[in-house]
């Protein structure tokens, strides 16, 4: 659960600050989040000797990063998963995951963030237990609900280009392997075809709450 380099956060928010509307200065979020990236290091450096002390500098390093958030009108998705991160050590998973979901937005198929989301989703008591219609969908449908949505694009871009390749050779060669081959690579680019526009729709459609203590 390591932070993003700070430099590669001040990188992406150069490039994305809207300035007219900013309470903050392109400088003064530089070294707000110069400063919430040392202190985390230095919470995680001494967590092991003194975690008290650690605490209270990843409570600080929050207060910086929500004010970049508050202040600096940033829509960042390293700026959100820092902080989402900074929120788990400190074991408020409501907003750890509020945080991580706001992240997906602008970084959705980032590895890390897509495995810190899931593990701070296993850490919660309250979950609410799936129902047994979903367990079975999830079952009978396992290829939408188990294959990362970027191996189902890149699976589906390899089936659709497969599909055309053999009808292209089918125009020379008539043979019935082709149209065998054709009508199963045509039936795999449409179900993983239809499984990336149900989770595009799903994503679109839904806006998940989150709990967090006051």
């Amino acid at each position: 659960m390591m932070t993003k380099r700070v430099v590669l956060l001040w990188l992406v928010l150069l490039g994305g600050l809207s300035l007219s509307a900013a309470t903050l200065s392109r400088s003064e979020q530089e070294r707000l989040c110069f400063e919430a990236e040392q202190l985390f290091s230095q919470a995680q450096e001494s967590y092991a000797q003194d975690r008290e002390k650690a605490r209270e500098l990843w409570r600080k390093a929050a207060a910086r990063y929500e004010r970049v958030v508050r202040e600096g009108d940033v829509e960042n998705g390293w700026l959100y998963y820092n902080l989402g991160n900074t929120y788990f050590r400190l074991e408020d998973l409501g907003r750890a995951i509020a945080n991580y979901r706001r992240a997906q937005r602008y970084i959705p198929h980032d590895e890390k963030l897509l495995q810190n989301l899931a593990y701070v989703r296993t850490r919660c008591r309250d979950a609410v237990p799936e129902p047994e219609s979903t367990r079975v969908l999830k079952t009978l449908f396992f290829w939408h609900y188990d294959i990362a949505q970027t191996i189902r694009e890149r699976l589906f871009l390899f089936f659709l280009g497969g599909f055309w390749l053999v009808a292209f050779v089918g125009l020379w060669y008539q043979r019935p392997y082709l149209r065998w081959a054709l009508c199963g690579l045509g039936l795999l680019a449409m179900v993983f075809g239809v499984s990336i526009a149900l989770s595009e729709y799903n994503a679109w459609r839904q806006r998940p709450g989150v709990i967090v203590s006051s």
